[in-house]
């Protein structure tokens, strides 16, 4: 009697397979609770170089406009961003920078922070922010959202810290940890960007909500209070997101030319700021990168446990077949057989005349 056999290993299969879902839990859930912490966390960037330009850096293609968009491409071209008054040093570093170039009695300038994405047509139409309503302004969300902060969290458009575009009407405080620069009556007007006001009679920055554009004549402009010839532009270099107590910032600056055309900033001083430490481990990109590569190798390895369970599922493994013979009794055998002698001319195959012997010794 012959048998064949197959060994599937179902106890290392199945652990495999345990090993592998419990890496992918592993690696799905963290995911939620960042998604979860990630909305209402202080985002710090780490600030290496201040730029401050005077009234005449407006001036692009030949063209002089007083207007957000202009700021932003003059800070574009020299690889930076307009600035967030993220903290109370960085407040203090935008307004000493705002006092090397400043021509009139007050400056004002340009800041990185804006309510505009409440106001675009992803929002829904009932819960969209605009400018100058006050119905809506309950929906207007400011957030920080240039350089590293655009990147700091999964949505790419920054980090909220304030709401609510009239002061008076209430609702309107800071969000996730910011503090608040805002003058005692701002922001009162209802606009979606924000600006540093520098008040040169009392040596202080507040906060003002305006348009996005100022104007070309210089002794007028489109934001109430301001004059356009008063506007100067900040920029500043995104280090890194902050995970330390101190940054060291650069700030450049520099004075009006004498021929018409806007120069390249130049350094001119060294400062060190003290940055408020805020933990981002939760929030910063490189997290969201080796979670989704976990999750990718962990799903490969689940895919390839369960074919390998699949195949061995399927797949016989034949081993030799085993003879078993029966034995009974004492074993048979002929102490003088007789060997068979073929006739004269007979050619018996070897193997038939094994086989007559054996039977011939077994009678």
């Amino acid at each position: 009697m012959s048998m064949d056999t197959r060994m599937v290993n179902f106890g290392f299969t199945r652990a495999a397979l345990l090993c592998g879902l419990l890496l992918l839990l592993t690696a799905v859930c963290p995911l939620r609770v960042t998604a979860a912490d990630g909305d209402d966390g202080r985002v710090i960037v780490n600030i290496n170089t201040i730029i401050s330009m005077v009234n005449r850096a407006f001036i692009r293609d030949g063209e002089y406009y007083v207007s957000y968009y202009n700021a932003n491409a003059y800070c574009g071209d020299n690889g930076a961003v307009l600035p967030a008054d993220q903290t109370e040093a960085a407040h203090q570093s935008l307004q000493d920078a705002m006092k090397r170039v400043i021509t009139g009695s007050d400056a004002f300038s340009y800041l990185g922070g804006d309510a505009v994405y409440s106001s675009g047509g992803v929002i829904e139409a009932d819960k969209r922010c605009k400018p100058g309503d006050i119905a809506s302004s309950r929906y207007c969300v400011y957030r920080w959202n240039k350089g590293l902060f655009a990147k700091a969290l999964p949505d790419g458009h920054g980090v909220a810290f304030w709401h609510g575009s009239y002061v008076k009407y209430g609702g309107a405080a800071s969000m996730n940890g910011y503090p608040s620069f805002w003058g005692s009556e701002y922001p009162k007007r209802g606009q979606l960007y924000t600006l540093s006001w520098y008040h040169k009679d009392y040596d202080v920055t507040t906060w003002y909500d305006g348009k996005d554009m100022s104007g070309r004549i210089k002794g007028t402009s489109k934001n109430p209070a301001t004059k356009t010839e008063n506007y100067v532009i900040l920029c500043e270099v995104h280090d890194s997101i902050s995970t330390t107590t101190t940054t060291t910032t650069t700030t450049t600056t520099t004075a009006a030319p004498a021929s018409g055309e806007v120069p390249e900033p130049t350094v001119t001083k060294d400062e060190e700021v003290t940055v408020t430490t805020v933990s981002l481990e939760e929030r910063s990109n490189w997290h969201i990168i080796l979670i989704a590569l976990i999750s990718v190798v962990a799903l490969i390895v689940l895919l390839l446990f369960l074919l390998r369970w699949f195949w061995d599922y399927n797949v016989k493994k034949e081993i030799i077949p085993m003879t078993l013979r029966e034995v009974v009794g004492e074993p048979l055998f002929v102490l003088e057989p007789t060997p068979f002698v073929p006739p004269e001319g007979f050619a018996a195959p070897p193997l038939a005349l094994q086989y007559y012997n054996q039977m011939r010794t077994s009678e």
